[in-house]
């Protein structure tokens, strides 16, 4: 998969979306595609859990006389990235080049089913409220149409 099939989601606005650009251009020399989600953790599953991943971790480095070591082991970032951090800051804090953020929807949700449908449409989270409550049901149909009976079965539950 290249660059021009990827579109990096950012936990964040746009501020978070124009650092981030600037840090890796300064990195790689290029930024990939970007898009901002509010509160990304409700919307999309991996972000949740790269939530989850990252308290935990801060939690036992926080707290080594609790820990007796980082698990999951990972490299240490200023050691074994120190190179980076210089051309990234450099960028961040020199460069008066904007960001471009892909032109997604965004649209705040308030229940999971809605949260869920935003996803299935491709839509971000944050921006205006979504106008009417969303049902799984569209979700639900699709799965089926493509075989996951198991699937489609407890998405209707939710």
């Amino acid at each position: 998969m290249g660059v021009e099939d990827s579109l990096v989601i950012l936990d964040g606005n746009e501020d978070k979306a124009e650092r981030f650009g600037r840090a890796i251009t300064g990195i790689s020399g290029s930024c990939p595609p970007m898009a901002t989600c509010i509160q990304s953790e409700l919307y999309y599953p991996t972000s949740l859990l790269a939530d989850l991943c990252a308290s935990h971790l801060a939690y036992q480095i926080d707290h080594p006389r609790h820990c007796s070591e980082v698990t999951p082991t990972a490299p240490v970032t200023k050691e074994e990235f120190n190179h980076l951090w210089g051309p990234a800051y450099n960028e961040i804090i020199n460069s008066s080049t904007p960001v471009y953020t892909e032109p997604i929807e965004q649209r705040r949700a308030e229940t999971v089913p809605t949260r869920m449908n935003c996803w299935f449409e491709g839509v971000m989270g944050g921006g205006e409220p979504v106008q009417f409550e969303s049902s799984v049901r569209p979700i639900v149909q699709y799965t089926r149409r493509k075989g996951y009976e198991e699937l489609a079965t407890r998405l209707s539950e939710v």
